[in-house]
């Protein structure tokens, strides 16, 4: 790992920049009518979506019928650097130039009613795939540039009547190129997520908090607190554009309390600190590639998207600043 840097964001400024983001996104995302109006209430007014007719609307919704209880997704990413609770594992200490990082997700999903169980929520199995084209840079006997591949296992559940969804996970951290104890840990987590569009007069969610504690229970045997807050803006309230009919703006704050995690990960001197490590912003453009190239929904969901994150290490004795971006494409049925 690369010596700390000096922290050049405080967290006051990244508090600025993420309420200036979500101020130029509402600028963005809304008509002139809604300078008439305050912002929480002009969120319920946009449309989740603008088909061309009720016929085509009628067809799409037909022609998106999965006939299977099971919904796979997959989504590629291309990405300048691999940070992962605010550490950077794509920085080699010998590596000449910048190399990019590949992220492959392949996930399968289905709500219990549909496997003919009782209606209590759905179940996802995940398994994601990285690689580092820098991996050899590490040292000697790395024998590929498959870094890490990791299993998850998780049921989230609607609480009715309620805002709150509730979500249970496990998750087999593999490293292809570790051995003894390093080549795989575990942990366990819980998060609760509130969508708070009726505090708000809104149908949808405004801020979209959610929490969530992980814990490792193998190797580190210690956890992570994260709280995260974001929006999703739809810029089809700008036009009938297909452009703007497939385009969303999300921006995001994340917050990382570190439960002894890397106290013990990064640097085992037996502390046991639990404080604030990593405050970061960021901002996602999506776009919704059948509405844009006019792809039958019966073919399936073609989703693409560019982000661009900054995290804010406040655990500088530990972390760094880290600031990155990447692009993805995705497909869903």
């Amino acid at each position: 790992m690369k010596e700390p840097s000096s922290r050049n964001v405080t967290a006051s400024w990244l508090a600025r920049l993420a309420v200036g983001t979500i101020a130029a996104c509402l600028a963005l995302t809304g008509p002139v009518a809604w300078a008439q109006e305050t912002w929480l209430s002009a969120l319920g007014a946009v449309p989740a979506s603008r088909p061309d007719n009720a016929a085509a609307a009628a067809e799409e919704a037909e022609g998106s019928a999965n006939p299977y209880p099971v919904t796979l997704a997959v989504e590629y990413a291309l990405v300048s650097d691999y940070i992962w609770r605010g550490a950077n594992f794509s920085e080699a200490p010998r590596e000449r130039t910048e190399k990019l990082n590949h992220q492959l997700d392949v996930s399968l999903s289905a709500d219990l009613k549909d496997l003919n169980l009782p209606d209590f929520g759905s179940i996802t199995f995940d398994v994601w795939f990285e690689w580092y084209e820098g991996q050899r840079a590490f040292g000697p006997g790395v024998e590929t540039t498959l870094q890490e591949v990791d299993y998850t296992l998780s049921w989230s559940y609607e609480v009715p009547e309620t805002p709150v969804t509730v979500e249970l996970g496990w998750i087999a951290y593999t490293f292809p190129n570790a051995t003894g104890d390093f080549y795989s840990s575990y942990e366990v987590y819980g998060s609760i997520s509130l969508n708070d569009g009726a505090l708000f007069g809104s149908e949808d969610g405004v801020l979209n908090p959610s929490v969530t504690y992980y814990w490792d229970y193998d190797v580190v045997k210690a956890g992570s607190l994260v709280v995260g807050f974001e929006h999703e803006f739809d810029l089809s309230a700008l036009g009938d554009a297909p452009l703007l009919r497939a385009t969303t703006i999300t921006p995001s704050l994340g917050l990382l309390v570190d439960n002894r995690y890397w106290d013990k990960a990064l640097a085992p001197t037996g502390h046991k600190s639990t404080r604030l490590a990593t405050v970061e912003v960021g901002l996602k453009a999506g776009f919704d590639l059948n509405e844009l190239l006019d792809i039958p929904a019966r073919y399936g969901g073609f989703s693409a998207g560019v982000f661009v994150n900054f995290s804010d290490a406040l655990r500088e004795d530990l972390l760094n600043d880290e600031f990155y971006g990447g692009a993805t494409v995705g497909f869903e049925w």
